[in-house]
């Protein structure tokens, strides 16, 4: 979790039953003090998971096979290969490097007879999670980052003839079991503290060694037994505490949220206030922990796509472009109710990442790529489609209500190349001091074909007022499919100005196709034709993987904390994490090249 200079460094690290040795592989253009940073952590690692003294831990130099003079390290820099190990052993460590040969093939470095036969790295960097999402999962034992030495041709066995008897066969590298590590105590009794010495453990967003604070102890992680239960999905349990009312709002009528979000403003006005005069400004404010449910946004923003089984599957077995369209329109519209839970998820830390299934195989991944501004990025891979892009999240409060907005392209591409962009609805949530808690979805959807010159626009809350004294529903949409113009480009309005927008005053209209209206509560119309029913069509679960990345939502303590129950650690990691990000933020924004993109920007 260190941030180097050069993001593309790699450390990898080998499995045997020894535990040791550790090799550490460097570009020949890595700078110095990422060289002394990795190797120091390195040697960290070890003290902390494998209960070595640092004094025992010895350097070798792969080049030669000689063992480091410790008071070589201040000159780390001059060595591109090193080899960690545990002393008593580096004699016989330093004669296997010598006898060793080692292959490069293309920007691989491998060790031992021959190459293998499938190579992959790991790269830590800000979309690795995405690209090298199936790489991650079976990383070979000996494979690492490029180093300076010449390639060498690497002969396939073309016979492809079964390994010597006396090989070792690899037991699996620690990243591809994820899933069980550290979910019992390490020491101590109470099985959800997974140690009372030391400060976090090894996936958490804190630095490795960081020192124990009794008001946080680190968690067990949890089992993957007990996150692995795919959610009820069903109407009557995602709008569980809810009422619709005669005017189409979404009303919170659960007593225990609405006592758990009693005063919340009042709250944060005092929060505010302290922060202000401790001379922090409104940087030092945080929620209270107890309006959170035990999810983090990275993993939650997946609900929105539940219907994806269900349209998007049919709509890559089919090439009619407008059909395809109006089942893209169902796979979109059909999903918003489901994220209508009335607890707030938890922020995403940056590099947070998500890695599910749908329950049809449908895979998942989800990104948490910047902080200021909030920005998730996805990718859900389907049976003839893919579906990607990413979230800018933003609010807007004033004295009555907030909006919560969700900006960005959700783009769907089918493997024959049709692809369809269309946007996100915001949500109004009002009663935020006074009042009825109600929740509404407002503002339009625009669907996007240029290829076959299609367009859709959706209006929400676009029911029509009847009669001078009468209310209109706010669940009521109505749309229209038509051909295009796509030399005509569209206004596109942001923030609270987009909620009054007039999407269906088509410009760019050559010829209307298909009329739709509906309800986000209720159905979809298209061509009279009833496309999805919230009693008749149930989303699709998604569940977490197994073995996710070491940076998946399911690591981050103040969320485990609040899974097992403990609001008062849950809120005392909340805080840890939140200023350890402004502190990494203030650390970014002194960075030379932030100063000269700032500076260019001006």
């Amino acid at each position: 979790k260190s941030h180097f200079t050069n993001m593309q460094t790699v450390v990898h690290i080998h499995e045997s039953s020894a535990k040791l040795p550790l090799t550490l592989a460097f570009e020949p253009q890595t700078p110095e003090k990422d060289i002394e940073c990795i190797v120091r952590e390195a040697i960290e690692n070890i003290v902390t998971f494998k209960g070595l003294n640092s004094d025992r831990i010895v350097l070798i130099d792969l080049a030669t096979g000689d063992r480091l003079p410790g008071d070589d390290q201040s000159r780390l820099h001059q060595y591109k290969h090193i080899l960690v190990a545990a002393e008593g052993e580096d004699d016989q460590v330093s004669s296997m490097v010598k006898s060793t040969h080692w292959y490069s093939n293309g920007n691989i470095v491998v060790k031992g007879p021959r190459a293998p036969r499938s190579m992959h790295t790991v790269s830590e960097g800000r979309s690795s999670s995405h690209s090298n999402a199936s790489n991650f999962q079976n990383p070979p034992p000996q494979v690492i980052q490029s180093a300076p030495i010449a390639p060498v041709e690497v002969k396939e066995n073309p016979k492809k003839e079964d390994p010597p008897a006396n090989q070792v066969v690899r037991e699996p590298h620690y990243l591809e079991r994820t899933g069980g590590l550290y979910t019992t105590p390490l020491d101590g009794k109470n099985p959800h503290i997974w140690s009372g010495a030391k400060g976090c453990l090894p996936f958490s967003f804190l630095q490795v060694g960081s020192h124990f604070r009794a008001d946080c102890p680190p968690p067990c992680y949890l089992p993957y037994s007990r996150i692995s239960k795919p959610r009820k999905m069903d109407k009557q349990t995602l709008l569980s505490g809810t009422e619709i009312t005669e005017d189409g709002l979404l009303k919170c009528v659960d007593q225990t949220i609405l006592d758990r979000q009693k005063g919340i403003v009042t709250d944060v006005l005092k929060k505010l206030a302290s922060s202000l005069a401790n001379g922090r400004g409104v940087v030092g404010i945080s929620l209270p922990i107890r309006i959170f449910e035990a999810r983090s946004l990275v993993e939650r923003i997946a609900d929105w796509w539940s219907f994806a089984p269900t349209y998007l599957n049919r709509a890559a077995t089919i090439s009619d472009p407008l059909e395809r369209m109006k089942l893209v329109i169902a796979f979109a519209i059909g999903g918003i109710y489901v994220n209508a839970s009335q607890f707030k998820p938890f922020n995403p830390i940056l590099g947070e990442t998500y890695e599910g299934e749908y329950m049809d195989g449908t895979k998942i991944y989800c990104e948490h790529m910047s902080h200021h501004p909030p920005i998730t990025t996805f990718l859900v891979m389907g049976k003839g489609y893919k579906f990607s892009g990413h979230y800018v999240y933003n609010g807007s409060l004033n004295t009555t209500s907030l909006l919560i907005m969700s900006d960005g392209p959700n783009v769907v591409t089918f493997d024959d190349g049709q692809r369809i962009v269309f946007n996100m609805p915001y949500i109004r949530s009002k009663g935020m001091l006074f009042g009825d808690r109600t929740y509404a979805w407002v503002g339009y959807m625009r669907f996007e074909d240029t290829q076959n010159r299609l367009r859709a626009a959706v209006k929400l809350d676009a029911d029509i007022k009847k009669g001078m004294f009468g209310s209109k529903r706010a669940d009521i949409f109505r749309g229209k499919i038509y051909e295009c113009d796509p030399s005509k480009k569209l206004k596109d309005v942001r923030g609270s100005d987009a909620v009054d927008l007039d999407v269906l005053k088509t410009d760019d209209l050559v010829k209307e196709l298909s009329p739709l209206e509906g309800s986000v509560l209720k159905n979809l119309i298209i061509d009279g034709k009833e496309y999805w029913n919230i009693d008749r069509d149930n989303p699709t679960p998604h569940f977490p993987i197994e073995n996710p990345l070491p940076s998946d939502w399911r690591y981050r303590e103040d969320l485990i904390w609040l899974s097992y129950g403990d609001q008062r650690i849950a809120e005392a990691w909340k805080l840890r994490l939140e200023e350890l990000q402004r502190g990494e933020r203030t650390l970014r924004l002194e960075h030379p090249s932030a100063k000269a993109h700032a500076k260019n920007k001006h």
